[in-house]
């Protein structure tokens, strides 16, 4: 299997007050059309190019709170027709506060330890229960 032509995209990140740009941040990182993204891969590939690295946007903002400024991505074209990102270079970030992304994308964390447990945990003295076990008891 072959490799064609690189597609190159020069990914620029859009204004926070520019709505159109936005919706179409959310809707590649939802991804709630996969069908038309197909149809997209095949008949209009820099437009899909441009998709997948607004979903890693999307990602990089709402997993790691950083926007993605810019980055040069590039991607290959197997002999089926599918499209593979291969990799980026000149990529550039900045954090990103809560403030500037929708309250409905944020991720939040969520505790895995009952709260008696953390309290318990919070209480136990850690250098007592080393000395502990080294003391001998006999």
């Amino acid at each position: 299997m072959g490799i064609g032509e690189p597609i190159i995209i020069n990914y620029m990140s859009h204004l926070r007050t520019d709505k159109e740009e936005v919706d179409k941040l959310k809707e590649a990182g939802f991804q709630e059309n996969l069908e038309h993204e197909q149809k997209l891969m095949y008949n209009n590939p820099r437009e899909y190019c441009m998709v997948l690295c607004r979903r890693i946007s999307f990602f990089l903002a709402i997993f790691f709170k950083l926007e993605l400024i810019r980055m040069e991505a590039e991607f290959s074209r197997d002999d089926n027709g599918k499209i593979w990102f291969t990799y980026a270079t000149k990529i550039l970030v900045e954090p990103v506060t809560l403030s500037d992304i929708d309250e409905d994308l944020v991720i939040h964390s969520v505790s895995l330890i009952s709260k008696e447990a953390e309290k318990k945990s919070a209480d136990y003295d850690l250098g007592n229960a080393f000395t502990d076990d080294l003391t001998d008891k006999s």
